[in-house]
C-alpha cells in the first residue's frame, strides 16, 4: 500500500515520518504481531526497540530523553500504521504513554519520581497503565495519604506496566489521580481471560487491597481525572479510526482481486454502496478525530465530546470489520486475512467503552447542556 502524499492534516515532516515508521515496522513489527497475540502483550523487546526509535519519547521533554515534541499528529502516524498492520496492542500501549500518561506527568512538576519515570519511559524501560479513569477507586484520604480499596477491570498494558495512573473518589466525592508502582503493597495484577481481540493487549484486572498512596504521589490538579478521563477516550477514538481505515483499505482491495461470477467483486453494486458509505462515515470520523487532536495538541483541556468521539468511532470500527468480513465471504472467517483478526479487535474495542461507561458521560454532557 502506497504512502499518503500531504494532506491539510498531515505536513510533509509528517509523511517523512509515516515512511519511516512503516519501514520500522516492516523490519521488527510485521513478524513480531503473532507472537503478542499468542503471548497476550507487547514484549519488552519490542517496546525497548521503539524507544530506541524515538517512538516512545516523542513528547517526554528532551531534559528526559524524549523529542520534546507536542505534536500529536507524530503519534496518530504511529497508530496508523502499527493499526495498517493489525497491531492493536502496540498502538494502544505506545499511544496510551504519549496521549494520556505523559502529559498528566509533564503537568505536574512536584509529582515524586515524574523526572525519573519520564526518563524510563522515554528508554522504554518503564510502562505507565491507566486504571480507574471512568470508573473511579474508592478511596479514604488519611492525613495527607490516600488509601485505595477496589478492582479496576481492564487496564490495557497492565501486564507489562511498572507503574499504573490511578482514577479515585474519596468519601467526600472528591475525584484524584495518583501514581502507584506496580510493586506497591496492597496492590495485585490479575491476567484477564484469553480474548478473541485485543488479544495483543496486555490487558488486566487490578486489585487495591488498602492500598496507600503517599502525597507527593498525588497529582495536584483538581481536573485531572476529568483530563485523564477525556484523554482515554481520544485515544479509544484514534485507535479505532485508524482500525477502520485499515479494515476499510483491506476490503478494498480484497474486492478490486476477488473475481465473483468471471468480474471483481467491486464491480457489484452491494460492494459500491457498502464501500462508499464506510468512506464517508470514515471521512467524517476522520475529521472530527482531527479536530479534537488538535485542540489537545493546544494545551487545551479535553473537551467532553471526546466521550462522543469515543463511541462514534468504535461503533464505526465494528461496522467497517463487520461489512469487510461480509463482503470477504467465507474467507473472512480465516486468519490469513487480517479482516478475520480486526472483526474480533473491533468488538474488544467496543466492548471496551461499553465497559467503561463511556456513552454515561455523552448523556451527562447532554443533560447538562439542557
Amino acid at each position: 500500500m502506497g504512502r499518503r502524499m500531504s494532506t491539510p492534516f498531515y505536513e510533509a515532516e509528517h509523511e517523512e515520518f509515516r515512511d519511516s515508521v512503516a519501514k520500522f515496522f516492516a523490519r521488527t513489527l510485521s513478524g513480531a504481531v503473532a507472537e503478542q497475540r499468542q503471548s497476550g502483550f507487547v514484549a519488552s523487546a519490542d517496546v525497548t526497540l521503539a524507544a530506541e526509535q524515538g517512538l516512545l519519547g516523542i513528547n517526554v521533554p528532551e531534559s528526559c530523553g524524549g523529542s520534546g515534541v507536542a505534536d500529536l499528529r507524530f503519534q496518530m502516524v504511529i497508530v496508523e500504521e502499527a493499526m495498517r498492520i493489525g497491531a492493536l496492542g502496540y498502538a494502544l500501549t505506545m499511544a496510551l504513554q504519549s496521549v494520556v500518561v505523559v502529559p498528566q506527568l509533564i503537568a505536574d512538576e512536584r509529582l515524586a519520581g515524574r523526572t525519573e519515570l519520564l526518563t524510563g519511559i522515554a528508554a522504554g524501560s518503564r510502562i505507565v497503565a491507566v486504571a480507574g479513569a471512568h470508573q473511579p477507586i474508592p478511596a479514604v484520604v488519611e492525613g495527607d495519604s490516600v488509601i485505595l480499596t477496589g478492582v479496576a477491570k481492564s487496564a490495557v498494558a497492565g501486564v507489562i506496566a511498572s507503574h499504573v495512573l490511578v482514577g479515585c473518589v474519596t468519601e467526600t466525592g472528591d475525584h484524584l489521580v495518583v501514581l502507584t508502582d506496580v510493586g506497591d503493597a496492597g496492590l495485585r495484577v490479575a491476567r484477564a481471560r484469553k480474548l478473541l481481540g485485543g488479544n495483543d493487549a496486555g490487558v488486566t484486572n487490578l486489585v487495591f487491597d488498602q492500598l496507600t498512596v503517599p502525597p507527593g504521589r498525588v497529582l495536584r490538579s483538581a481536573a485531572a481525572l476529568e483530563a485523564v478521563a477525556s484523554d482515554v477516550e481520544l485515544l479509544l477514538a484514534a485507535v479505532a479510526v485508524s482500525g477502520a481505515g485499515a479494515a476499510l483499505a483491506w476490503t478494498t482491495e480484497y474486492a478490486a482481486t476477488r473475481q465473483v461470477f468471471g468480474q471483481p467483486l467491486s464491480t457489484f453494486e452491494n460492494t459500491r454502496h457498502v464501500v462508499s458509505g464506510l468512506t464517508a462515515d470514515l471521512g467524517m470520523a476522520q475529521g472530527s478525530l482531527r479536530n479534537a487532536l488538535t485542540v489537545r495538541g493546544q494545551h487545551a483541556p479535553a473537551a467532553p465530546s471526546n466521550a462522543e468521539l469515543a463511541v462514534t468511532a468504535t461503533r464505526l470500527y465494528s461496522r467497517a470489520a463487520d461489512d469487510g468480513l461480509q463482503l470477504h465471504g467465507g474467507y473472512g472467517y480465516m486468519h490469513e486475512y487480517p479482516i478475520a483478526q480486526a472483526y474480533a479487535d473491533a468488538e474488544f474495542l467496543r466492548l471496551l467503552v461499553d465497559r467503561f461507561d463511556i456513552a454515561l458521560r455523552c448523556e451527562r454532557a447532554v443533560t447538562v447542556s439542557l
